[in-house]
């Protein structure tokens, strides 16, 4: 079993993360080694999917990487630094600036609150039409 599934893939509440954070220590090398299995062929692509494999929407919606406008500060958890130790680890990534680093995930941040809208908006469309689209055999005459 891999450390990301023994950590139930999603990190979906506040208690789950501070766990993480907490305990991230005491297995780093070997969660640094699995996220840097999930690199990607660019910065940004890695980052999505890292985030995407570890943390829930709804919980990123309450995180900036800074911590302002009333969000929490995602740059004071340990699991940021072990993100940017993952990333270094990958031999494409190993001279990319911290800033580049810092710029995608302040931006992944900051677009959860419209994409967790969106995918509201989209299931809300799929049930609608789900519901619509029974169809009334009884007024057709053979």
């Amino acid at each position: 079993m891999t450390i990301i599934k023994s950590l139930a893939v999603a990190v979906a509440v506040e208690v789950d993360m501070k766990l993480i954070s907490s305990e991230l220590s005491e297995f780093r090398t070997m969660f640094v080694l699995e996220l840097t299995r999930l690199m990607g062929n660019d910065i940004k692509r890695s980052i999505k999917r890292i985030f995407e494999k570890l943390f829930s929407d709804d919980l990123l919606c309450s995180y900036s990487y800074h911590g302002i406008r009333n969000k929490k500060s995602f740059s004071s958890l340990n699991i940021c630094n072990v993100i940017f130790e993952a990333i270094r680890n990958d031999k494409k990534f190993c001279n990319v600036q911290e800033k580049e680093i810092e710029d995608v995930i302040q931006k992944y941040l900051a677009q959860r609150p419209f994409v967790l809208k969106r995918n509201k908006k989209n299931q809300i469309e799929v049930e609608n039409q789900n519901a619509g689209g029974s169809y009334q055999l009884e007024n057709i005459t053979f």
